[in-house]
């Protein structure tokens, strides 16, 4: 419990951040305030119904990144923190959230 707490901190800071710095692209929909799926869908819709009425061909791949956070480069991560001037306790933080985490599980005594 404490370490959801404890991620939602962290990950407001961070979103705070990105958004003073205006870091994120102007259309991004993830894990931002008031956008969601929902948002970046009638944001195409409308894109494609323009195109459309000025006989405009429009087409479409969707593809499903839930995951792709696992396959990116963690040394990157780190790397494009360091460069956006993170200081030195924040990037040892989220070293050690991305090296250093475990997980177990108890049953019992065991």
């Amino acid at each position: 419990m404490i370490s959801k707490i404890f991620e939602r901190h962290i990950a407001t800071q961070l979103q705070s951040f990105l958004t003073k710095h205006d870091l994120l692209y102007r259309k991004q929909s993830g894990f931002r305030t008031s956008h969601s799926c929902s948002t970046a869908l009638i944001s195409l819709i409308d894109k494609w119904m323009e195109d459309v009425d000025e006989g405009k061909y429009v087409g479409a791949l969707f593809l499903d990144l839930k995951k792709a956070i696992d396959l990116v480069d963690h040394e990157i991560i780190i790397h494009k923190l360091k460069l956006h001037h993170f200081s030195s306790a924040a990037l040892k933080l989220m070293k050690s959230y991305i090296y250093e985490r475990l997980q177990l599980v108890k049953i019992g005594d065991v």
